[in-house]
């Protein structure tokens, strides 16, 4: 389901953060998944929680997300970038490397 304009629930927000010290917030992204939000709610340009944490370049959460929130990694936001895609445009290795490896296993 897509999230209000300029509306964000907490997992997009939890995987997104920019300049944050990233075990708190892997360890938000493990109790949201724990309380029993799925990784498939958007912003209102498609984005993802999977999306945005390739975008920003946070691998751990992104893995989180992956292997425990079950993301799917082939949703591209409205532009149709998907998650790997961006994170090869933004430079974000460590994030390309885990989408590269997760499409090989699906």
């Amino acid at each position: 389901p897509e999230v209000a304009p300029g509306q964000w629930t907490a997992l997009i927000s939890a995987s997104d953060t920019y300049g944050c010290d990233c075990s708190d917030h892997v360890a938000v992204i493990r109790l949201l998944i724990k309380d029993g939000r799925i990784p498939v709610d958007s912003t209102s340009a498609g984005e993802t929680a999977l999306w945005r944490a390739c975008f920003m370049g946070h691998p751990e959460r992104a893995r989180v997300l992956l292997l425990e929130g079950h993301a799917d990694h082939t949703i591209a936001n409205r532009g149709g970038d998907t998650p790997l895609a961006i994170a090869r445009r933004k430079g974000r290795q460590g994030c390309v490397r885990l989408l590269e490896v997760r499409e090989q296993v699906s």
